[in-house]
């Protein structure tokens, strides 16, 4: 009876070895996995039904005055919402921009969210790598932070400068 329960003891311990061994690796505990979760969800809506070329968008413009005319639509909670417009690849005026606008205006501090930084970062990479050829850039419209921010808008307008730099999206 000791052989059977020791042979069952050691027999467990080395399958629940192996299993470990051969089990794949636990998300990483920082912010990358949620990075890249998000950026395969932005991916998913970016690439439209209908395709257009590259050649197509002259660039992406980032503004904060609201949703009128945006292709996307990124809220303070991270949520990346695209627009009709997008859908059926409706150029935003003669300038051929890919407007993407930030939901800002109840956002506490005068910074984006983690989650919409996060998500904006996603989109653009996305956008820039999948529609934009060459030195066709990703601006920021800093004249549309104040018409939603009390404050003027400015130092939000910093910030996401200082983030698209960082993200090296724009110089």
């Amino acid at each position: 009876m000791a052989k059977t329960l020791a042979c069952l003891v050691g027999a467990m311990t080395g399958g629940a070895l192996v299993l470990h061994w051969i089990q794949p690796s636990a998300p990483p505990t920082d912010n990358r996995y949620a990075v890249q979760l998000i950026a395969k969800e932005v991916q998913n809506r970016v690439r439209p039904d209908i395709l257009m070329s590259r050649g197509q968008w002259q660039g992406v413009l980032v503004r904060a005055d609201g949703a009128h005319g945006a292709h996307f639509v990124v809220n303070e909670r991270g949520q990346l919402l695209t627009t009709p417009r997008w859908r059926s690849q409706a150029t935003a005026g003669a300038n051929g921009q890919i407007v993407v606008c930030l939901d800002t205006t109840t956002l506490p501090e005068d910074r984006l969210s983690p989650a919409q930084a996060n998500t904006l970062v996603a989109l653009l990479t996305e956008l820039k790598q999948s529609y934009l050829d060459g030195e066709r850039a990703i601006r920021l419209d800093r004249e549309s932070f104040p018409i939603v921010r009390p404050d003027g808008g400015a130092m939000l307008a910093q910030h996401c400068q200082d983030l698209l730099r960082i993200a090296e999206l724009c110089s």
